[in-house]
């Protein structure tokens, strides 16, 4: 059995590209942004495809509620995804997911579930497997990252610092690893725009293989993270970007994993990825992450921390100068200025929180 793993789908506009952005570049018809990638899934003979869908699907991009439309997509940008002839597992597990709220959620489960997609991550049904004569390979979503937009996750939550979440995690995949030959974990963690691992990722990475796992495949910082093999597991700590706008060096390369199981053992070797300034992507190399035995020289908390937050304001000052040097579009374009004078509102109010905890900076305006 063929399995195939991606990192994050960004279908939606990013905030600061409302209007600007892959949504509203494609509106509905998304076929350039997947058409090379589905002549290599081709390729493969897979027998299944795994994403994660970070975001939320609609109808319409201007319902739930109708004045929002950045992250948003049409369920129509994974229409050539649902023509692969093959299943189709889309993790909800992320922190964009419940963006616009629990109605929002369910209605994008009722689509991606009527379309014919798996939906993973879900906090009633976490795990999906995929069965073939000879071999059954279970996938489990979760996230690490909190989605804190005023209402109950509906995905597979887990608090890292929250002993008894990690617990109940721990018993979900052993107990879906009594049901396979094979677990892979497909977590939402990490630190955005970090290339390692956290201490958080490393540890839970080390329970989540003692437990059953036999490979995990992460993604949430946009960016791609260092392979390691956790006691003989390979562990893809992030897969970066399959899809997003981001028009920022670095973030549109991203790594895919194949994964083939036998019946007595499996294999697993990644792709190379990129976009182009249209969001195309396309398969540009051959192996692309080598898995290393763990480092014995991580960085301390304090100094990890430290450049995160570096990394996060060079973004941020990135995305700023690229609004600028399009700045005659962005002043004529109302939902960015409207969203980007409530986002200035809350980040000047909430400085000093924001300082401490970067995480909290989705309790503000939908974005």
């Amino acid at each position: 059995m063929k399995l195939v793993f991606t990192g994050d789908l960004l279908l939606g506009d990013q905030p600061l590209l409302l209007g600007m952005g892959i949504q509203s570049r494609y509106r509905r018809n998304y076929s350039p942004v997947f058409d090379d990638f589905c002549g290599w899934f081709k390729t493969l003979g897979a027998d299944a495809l795994v994403v994660n869908c970070e975001g939320v699907l609609v109808e319409d991009v201007l319902a739930f509620p109708p004045y929002e439309r950045a992250t948003k997509a049409p369920l129509e940008a994974l229409a050539l995804l649902r023509g692969l002839d093959t299943p189709v597992l889309v993790s909800v597990a992320n922190n964009h997911s419940m963006e616009y709220g629990p109605e929002a959620f369910a209605n994008m489960r009722r689509l991606l579930e009527a379309g014919g997609f798996r939906v993973l991550g879900l906090k009633d049904r976490p795990a999906e497997f995929i069965r073939t004569a000879e071999t059954t390979v279970g996938v489990l979503a979760f996230s690490t990252v909190p989605a804190l937009y005023g209402c109950e996750p509906g995905y597979l939550y887990v608090p890292p610092e929250d002993g008894a979440s990690v617990e109940k995690l721990l018993e979900l995949v052993r107990q879906s690893r009594s049901q396979c030959d094979y677990l892979v974990v497909y977590p939402h963690w990490g630190t955005e725009f970090m290339t390692e691992p956290n201490r958080t990722q490393r540890e839970l990475a080390a329970r989540l293989v003692e437990a059953g796992a036999c490979m995990i495949v992460g993604a949430h910082p946009h960016v791609t993270q260092a392979a390691y093999r956790v006691s003989e597991a390979p562990v893809y700590y992030s897969l970066g970007n399959l899809v997003s706008d981001y028009p920022l060096k670095g973030m549109n390369k991203s790594a895919v994993v194949v994964a083939e199981f036998g019946k007595d053992n499996f294999t697993s070797m990644t792709r190379p990825f990129d976009a182009d300034a249209a969001c195309r992507i396309r398969c540009c190399g051959e192996e692309s992450m080598v898995l290393s035995s763990p480092r014995s020289d991580w960085p301390d908390d304090e100094s990890y921390f430290k450049e995160g937050s570096t990394r996060r304001r060079n973004v941020r000052n990135e995305m700023l100068a690229y609004l600028l040097r399009h700045l005659p579009k962005a002043l004529c374009n109302f939902p960015l200025i409207a969203w980007m004078a409530r986002r200035a509102w809350f980040l000047a109010v909430n400085r000093r929180q924001l300082s401490r905890d970067p995480n909290s900076i989705y309790s503000g305006p939908i974005h």
